[in-house]
């Protein structure tokens, strides 16, 4: 199928058309303060109704998300040490034992000797 050079450019065009009328259309009347806002990094002020001088301002809605998240970070932390201590012993005693193994072939003596307490 062979599209000719009228075709490609009144697509073209009515694409830009469609995409300039949906940014007009999204955010032409309300959403450019808010969107200048967020690029100043400022608080939006409304005009009609300004805070009185002595009042604080609201606590920002993230803060309790942030400690409450904070928390679960530390905990899985904490959680994820434990398992790595958890992990890592069989891998060390493995280790441990390779290695007296080795000694034991090369030098007839052990590196680590175990506590082992019973009768004799």
């Amino acid at each position: 199928m062979k599209v000719g050079l009228t075709v490609t450019l009144s697509l073209s065009a009515f694409g830009w058309i469609g995409i300039r009328g949906m940014t007009w259309f999204l955010f032409g009347q309300y959403g450019t303060p808010p969107m200048l806002a967020f690029i100043s990094r400022k608080p939006m002020v409304d005009d009609g109704h300004p805070r009185p001088a002595n009042s604080a301002p609201a606590p920002p809605w993230w803060r309790s998300r942030w400690r409450s998240s904070s928390r679960e970070i530390e905990w899985l932390h904490a959680k994820s040490e434990e398992l790595v201590d958890y992990l890592i012993m069989p891998v060390l005693q493995i280790a441990a034992a390779a290695l007296n193994f080795g000694m034991v072939l090369v030098a007839s003596r052990q590196v680590f000797s175990l506590p082992f307490k019973g009768s004799q």
